[in-house]
């Protein structure tokens, strides 16, 4: 069963709010390939950063310590989705 990573600030989900941001970006002219590379770097980068908080967060035994390290995590998954999302 997949873990739901969704983040909510004030009962507001963030990648609905990405997703909005998305469709509202749509109006703008279309990206080179420098803006690809760029999309992809982006990708890559939040994705290790969501490997980094993951991995501290089942490293550590402090219950504070491992629910910060799951929102930063889940903060990093959030914008990793959400940029694959607008490269597609």
């Amino acid at each position: 069963m997949a873990r739901d990573h969704s983040l909510k600030v004030k009962e507001t989900t963030v990648s609905a709010i990405l997703k909005d941001m998305v469709k509202k970006a749509s109006s703008l002219p279309k990206g080179d390939e420098d803006d690809l590379k760029a999309l992809e770097t982006a990708i890559n980068f939040e994705a290790k950063s969501f490997e980094f908080y993951t991995k501290l967060r089942d490293d550590c035994t402090d219950s504070v310590e491992k629910a910060f390290f799951n929102l930063l995590a889940n903060i990093e998954h959030e914008h990793c989705i959400s940029l694959k999302t607008h490269r597609n």
